[in-house]
């Protein structure tokens, strides 16, 4: 009896630990729902369009804008001369025109023009973001630092742009947007 029990709880203790070992090195998910019209994702591409000087000056890279409703995973992208504050305010602009509303919820990353300060306790979203999304009734959620997941389906429309559109038009020379 006595002898069974602690060989049975030192069997129960090593295949417990054994486990735990195991998942830890596991890369677990959740598959997110979205109910239509709540999110909106977004983000710039890491890649960009070459714009040149059509008298032959120097030329500038374009970024490109990209977002995606959470729930049809609708794609919207759009070539826009920087990633400063208006800019970034037009490409929303823009993207709601093109979706012919505004969703509830924004979630883009973590980048200057969206969020002027984030601490743990603290995150203070850019005035003139936070203006533009309030005109249309919607709400800034920056997604948390080093967490690519928690904005995927902006990353995969990016990808999606990058591969279909951008890789489309890599040889073909832009001299305005």
């Amino acid at each position: 009896g006595a002898i069974t029990a602690i060989i049975g709880g030192a069997i129960r203790a090593v295949r417990d630990k054994g486990y735990r070992l195991y998942t830890r090195g596991l890369n677990i998910s959740m598959r997110r729902t979205y109910v239509p019209g709540e999110k909106m994702h977004c983000d710039f591409c890491g890649r960009t369009m070459p714009i040149r000087d059509s008298e032959g000056g120097a030329g500038f890279d374009a970024q490109v804008f990209v977002s995606v409703l959470g729930h049809s995973n609708y794609v919207f992208a759009k070539a826009v001369a920087s990633q400063k504050v208006h800019d970034w305010n037009d490409c929303h602009v823009s993207a709601f025109a093109f979706f012919g509303g505004a969703t509830t919820w924004v979630v883009s990353d973590n980048l200057k023009s969206a969020v002027t300060r984030r601490t743990p306790e603290e995150l203070v979203i850019n005035k003139s973001y936070r203006e533009c999304l309030a005109h249309y009734g919607a709400t800034a959620a920056p997604r948390r630092a080093r967490k690519p997941r928690d904005n995927a389906k902006a990353e995969s429309a990016v990808q999606f742009v990058q591969r279909s559109i951008l890789f489309g038009l890599r040889n073909m020379t832009f001299f305005s947007l």
